[in-house]
């Protein structure tokens, strides 16, 4: 993978081509499938649009993201690094719930948006913290400008908690929308494909014991190095499963007719991968370490 570096020769290769057509027989029939994915994503994004407000323009642009997502997983499980794709895995699926939960709850979407100035606000503090000199060369039109977005921004995510004496106190959350990503699945319908993807790519993208334990190889008791068939199953399956997700619901947002259809996509889905396809954490089941549960996030500093 790293390629023959000679030396005064050196000669980089970044693709395991010798597994490609592996990878395709290991997953012929998704692999025989996925153009009619990649068409669906184009039919909805290539269009010239008028008149889309913020939050369709943002649900267009998440769905590209998705899109991204998959193609960048497709190519590392191509190349046998099914680990790595797993940890991509996480964020496509956090796309597509998000995305689901916003176009649901138009609000949250307003949310999501203004965040962006809370971000600015704390890289601004944590430069002025930490390098002053360099904060300094921040143009001060371009400081008072993002300042007055974070003052006119932050009683959205404001909230009030009793303290032990009986008051109140303010607090400002820690991420755009006070609901973890969880209970955002399970308002939206999705809390199965969060349970079938997210506590194991969870694990792989964290390196917790339970992640990586299962990487072992039953034998030697060591990981084995890439190009591998593991996780490659596991990350497509979740990768296909989202961007599906993804493509239905900008095609809502947007009042767009995906071609092929989205029945189409499904049966391609369920072609590829089975009516009942394995849930993802099913590998942790023969692991000596039970996976760890799903955790929530917790809201958390204190209002400035």
């Amino acid at each position: 993978m790293m390629g023959s570096m000679a030396a005064g020769n050196p000669v980089p290769v970044f693709a395991n081509m010798d597994f490609w057509t592996q990878a395709v027989e290991q997953h012929p029939e998704f692999f025989a499938r996925v153009g009619r994915l990649q068409e669906a994503v184009r039919s909805i994004v290539d269009p010239a649009y008028e008149g889309l407000y913020g939050g369709q323009q943002m649900q267009m642009n998440m769905l590209m993201l998705t899109a991204i997502g998959v193609a960048e997983i497709v190519t590392l499980v191509g190349n046998g690094m099914g680990h790595g794709a797993m940890k991509i895995v996480r964020g496509v699926m956090e796309n597509a719930i998000n995305m689901e939960y916003m176009r649901q709850f138009p609000d949250q979407a307003e949310k999501y948006l203004e965040w962006q100035w809370v971000e600015q606000h704390k890289l601004h503090k944590h430069l002025e913290e930490s390098s002053p000199a360099l904060h300094a060369e921040v143009p001060q039109g371009k400081r008072d400008s993002d300042e007055a977005e974070y003052q006119r921004v932050r009683p959205l995510f404001q909230y009030q908690v009793q303290t032990p004496t009986g008051g109140t106190k303010t607090k400002m959350q820690d991420g755009w929308c006070r609901e973890d990503l969880f209970h955002r699945a399970e308002r939206v319908g999705l809390a199965q494909s969060y349970r079938t993807v997210m506590p194991s790519a969870n694990q792989i993208l964290h390196g917790t014991i339970s992640g990586w334990i299962r990487d072992l190889d039953e034998v030697t008791r060591r990981i084995e190095y890439p190009p591998t068939h593991k996780w490659g199953g596991e990350a497509l399956i979740a990768a296909h499963m989202a961007l599906i997700q993804a493509v239905e619901t900008a095609s809502l947002a947007l009042n767009a007719t995906p071609t092929p259809s989205l029945d189409t996509l499904k049966e391609d889905f369920q072609a590829a991968w089975g009516e009942n396809p394995p849930k993802i954490s099913e590998a942790a089941e023969h692991a000596e370490i039970a996976p760890e549960p799903i955790e929530d996030d917790e809201d958390g500093e204190e209002s400035e």
